[in-house]
């Protein structure tokens, strides 16, 4: 051991203490030269153990070296350089999980009254299967709770891991123990009534842990220790009951969720009924559906994950809707339910993943969105301004319905506690949809900036490849200049005349009114910096300073303070959003220049018709002068009169120039219609546009 003993071994530090139980404590070293990490678990002080404990601690350490699984925290090799720390008990190498325990998340702001779906589901998903994959190798954790969970990053993702199994035992669905372990608030009743039990209790802290995942609290009288009165109070229930709040003295069973909570309807309605087989009472018969005798805990949460749901962000309505998602869904399905729930026809509806990719058609959209994460799924965009003139109506939370009904009233703590949870989970709803919102606008505007570059790309090969066209006439014009006749010439001068005065002035006075939509588009840029939800974070923090200072305050109190808070918050909700200039004037921008693309996109495509038929009429023209045809009088002649002519002036472009473009096109077509047709056998796709 190299300098300091109790701060460097070899090249390893000693950075810092990361916590400590009974007798252990956890320590995390780093390499000096590789930079690796690892936790080491160690033991306080040996000789004060007794032989129990110690046979508990060398037991943890080989059910940790023994199993290798995601969602349990991984035993590596202790480094020979810091294996001389070892003492008369081994100690145990762990990998580092740098963002911390559960509880550490569970206690961020965002997080008081629960955790939201999409992350919720992929917390207790890891911690079941932990669970399961020890249960399988017969053993029982017994000390489940935030504080043994860990979060392991790696790639930019969470994976959550269970540790601490210096309580863990070996027992099976059959087997019986006695002894009272783990933290009182989230082990099983009978563990306090010095009755046998097994792995099931297990399955009691699953319940009481996923319930605090989902809502912030636990279930049960989350404010009482669990003395004799809780016993009481909650043995009562029955088995459809899954948590209890004590409002003015009286002890309430209830039959569903708490509010508020950010589970979809569906999700919602499934995981009551897991929380009813965790939740029993009886250790006989949790686990198992009334009346069986098969534990189907972990079966029911695999079927819960296979109802796959995929969360749809409407932009232009400013709210989330769930789409039932299957492995056969396509986009074409949900266009179709998109229409029938908000009347958006299918072809004005602009479909993309939260990176602003869009979908295609066709394929899975398992497939084309990863429903692992943590945003909304989707986000459904549509032509036309995305600007609301009125918010939706968003239904308040029960609890402050409840209190914004008789504001001046005293209040006892749960109803407090429950109306400022509330308060937060409303106002951090709507930043989280602000969010998205601005997210949304942002990804138009990307896929405008995207058909601009496109447009810009193709308008300058249309004016090169129109310029290298009527170059070719007149270069084949001056070689031939004495082998044709004089209605030839004609023909010849007529070619280039059309070329010069319809495709090529078009597609150049579309290039000038194009450099005046990049302005615009430059200015949708600025977006990005708008932060309209300054004031909306700044109230968040505001309720949260409350909740802290009222959170363990068991005495009846007022709640004036959070009532000016809510009243605030509707007030900047409206001025914020629906009042907001610079969020409209962005979004007129973002549909003029929607529009004006359209405009030029619909001149471009008759501009380069006009010129693919003109080419048609070259090559024909001078197949016939190569063949020593005079050409019949009129065939390759088009009246150039003012009313078939394209308008120059394209500084303000209107649908009758468009029409006029096309209409030019189309009296082509007609005089040459054997021309046409091969072209159309050839080209479909460039005579297929809106009349």
């Amino acid at each position: 051991m190299a300098g300091d003993a109790t701060k460097t071994c070899g090249g390893w530090i000693l950075e810092r203490n990361l916590g400590s139980g009974g007798f252990g404590i956890v320590e995390f070293w780093k390499n000096s030269r590789s930079g690796e990490k690892i936790a080491i678990k160690k033991c306080k002080d040996v000789a004060s153990l007794s032989e129990k404990q110690k046979d508990r601690w060398n037991k943890e350490v080989l059910i940790m070296q023994q199993f290798d699984h995601p969602n349990l925290i991984k035993s590596v090799k202790v480094p020979g350089e810091i294996e001389k720390i070892r003492g008369q008990l081994p100690v145990l190498c762990m990998e580092y999980c740098s963002r911390g325990d559960l509880r550490k998340f569970l206690k961020e702001s965002k997080n008081i009254c629960g955790i939201e779906q999409l992350k919720a589901i992929k917390i207790m998903s890891d911690i079941a299967s932990g669970v399961e994959f020890l249960h399988q190798n017969k053993i029982t954790h017994r000390d489940l709770k935030p504080e043994n969970i860990v979060l392991d990053e790696k790639n930019g993702k969470i994976t959550y891991k269970l540790i601490d199994l210096g309580l863990a035992k070996e027992l099976g669905q059959d087997s019986l123990y006695a002894s009272l372990v783990g933290s009182k608030k989230y082990v099983a009743p009978e563990l306090f009534l010095d009755k046998k039990y097994s792995c099931s209790v297990d399955y009691w802290s699953l319940g009481i842990l996923f319930y605090e995942v989902l809502t912030g609290t636990r279930p049960f009288l989350s404010h009482m220790e669990p003395t004799a009165t809780w016993m009481n109070a909650v043995q009562k229930k029955k088995y459809e009951q899954i948590c209890a709040h004590e409002i003015n003295g009286k002890i309430n069973l209830y039959t569903d969720i708490a509010d508020p909570n950010d589970l979809s309807e569906s999700m919602r309605r499934n995981i009551v009924e897991w929380f009813r087989v965790a939740l029993q009472w009886d250790p006989r018969k949790r686990g198992k559906l009334p009346g069986t005798n098969e534990v189907v805990l972990f079966n029911m949460w695999k079927t819960i994950l296979l109802q796959k749901e995929l969360h749809v962000f409407l932009t232009s309505e400013y709210r989330i809707i769930i789409f039932p998602l299957d492995e056969k869904s396509t986009l074409e399905n949900l266009q179709q339910w998109i229409e029938e729930q908000t009347k958006v026809p299918s072809d004005q509806q602009i479909i993309t993943d939260f990176e602003g990719r869009l979908l295609n058609k066709g394929e899975s959209l398992i497939s084309q969105v990863n429903i692992q994460s943590e945003a909304p799924h989707v986000i459904i965009l549509k032509n036309g301004n995305l600007h609301f003139d009125k918010l939706p109506d968003q239904n308040l939370p029960k609890p402050i319905e409840r209190i914004l009904k008789n504001p001046n009233e005293v209040y006892d703590y749960h109803e407090r506690i429950q109306y400022i949870k509330a308060v937060l989970f409303f106002i951090n709803q709507d930043i989280r949809f602000s969010k998205w919102y601005q997210i949304a606008l942002s990804i138009k505007i990307d896929l405008l900036e995207q058909r601009s570059a496109s447009l810009e790309e193709n308008l300058k090969n249309a004016i090169e490849s129109t310029s290298r066209l009527k170059s070719e006439v007149e270069e084949i014009l001056k070689e031939m200049e004495n082998q044709i006749t004089q209605g030839q010439r004609k023909a010849f001068q007529e070619v280039i005349k059309k070329i010069e005065e319809k495709p090529l002035i078009a597609t150049t006075q579309m290039t000038k009114k194009f450099e005046n939509l990049k302005k615009v588009n430059e200015d949708l840029r600025k977006f990005a910096e708008i932060n309209w939800i300054r004031d909306f974070s700044d109230l968040f923090d505001k309720a949260v300073d409350i909740y802290r200072k009222e959170n363990g305050a068991l005495l009846k109190a007022r709640v004036d303070s959070t009532t000016k808070i809510v009243f605030q918050f509707l007030g900047f909700r409206s001025s914020k959003l629906e009042h907001n200039v610079d969020i409209r004037k962005t979004t007129e921008n973002i549909s003029y220049l929607e529009e004006e693309l359209s405009k030029l996109e619909k001149f471009l495509n008759s501009a380069n018709v006009l010129k693919t038929v003109y080419s048609t009429e070259f090559q024909e023209l001078l197949n016939s002068c190569k063949s020593k045809v005079e050409p019949e009088s009129g065939l390759f002649s088009i009246t150039n009169s003012s009313n078939n002519s394209l308008n120059p002036n394209l500084n303000n472009p209107s649908g009758n120039e468009s029409d006029n473009l096309i209409r030019d096109s189309l009296v082509t077509r007609h005089l040459f219609n054997s021309l046409v047709r091969n072209l159309q056998e050839k080209r479909p796709e460039i005579l297929d546009f809106d009349l």
